[in-house]
């Protein structure tokens, strides 16, 4: 019933908004709404006070950076998967994973079996997630389904460098601009993460294009 009348208040309504072609397909696969009513507006971010990094950071031990929630549709086991091949060439390589609660008791036994504990740096209330993200050698987004995707644009729009799972709404948003992988493939994450790792050209030329 509540469902129900969602979808009611939606056929009645005199715009729909969708925030990618992708959700507006979906919307159309799942309902009989008329598509005339419907407008794609992609979402955006207040970039204008967030710094914004033009070569790759230093200092420190570096970092790679996971934003949000961790569980379900977000695939993040790919990222642990694919750290675990990463720092067996980076020993000094950490997995900076920023919100997103914290860490649960099968991710701990995960992260001792790939013996990436150390490896692992967890920031459970951040105040400036911007400023976490504007360090990171890169900002990785792991999922099998979005309907936007904000982490990738507030990572790029800083200058820092993003890799995406090859799902339909990141094919859509940024076409050939960003390093891929097919979500299940953690060996194809790993080695994009190491391109990016080990060229300041390529480094330079993802945040760019971006």
């Amino acid at each position: 019933p509540i469902l129900k009348k969602k979808l009611d208040s939606l056929r009645l309504a005199a715009q729909i908004i969708c925030i990618s072609e992708y959700t507006r397909g979906r919307l159309l696969d799942l309902t009989d709404i008329d598509s005339s009513k419907i407008a794609v507006i992609p979402l955006g971010i207040e970039h204008e006070n967030l710094s914004s990094v033009t070569e790759r950071p230093t200092g420190g031990r570096p970092y790679i950076a996971y934003v949000g929630t961790r569980s379900g549709y977000k695939n993040f086991e790919v990222l642990a998967l694919a750290f675990s091949e990463l720092i067996q060439i980076y020993s000094d390589l950490n997995l900076m994973l920023v919100g997103g609660g914290p860490i649960s008791s099968a991710e701990s036994i995960l992260f001792d079996s790939l013996k990436i504990t150390p490896n692992i740096l967890k920031i459970e209330n951040a105040v400036d997630t911007s400023n976490l993200i504007s360090k990171a050698q890169c900002v990785v987004s792991t999922s099998f389904s979005e309907g936007f995707g904000l982490v990738p644009l507030e990572s790029l729009a800083q200058g820092i460098p993003c890799v995406v799972s090859d799902i339909d709404v990141n094919r859509e948003i940024w076409g050939d601009s960003l390093p891929t992988f097919p979500a299940n493939d953690h060996i194809k994450l790993a080695k994009c993460i190491q391109q990016l790792l080990e060229s300041d050209d390529y480094w330079i030329s993802v945040s760019k294009e971006g």
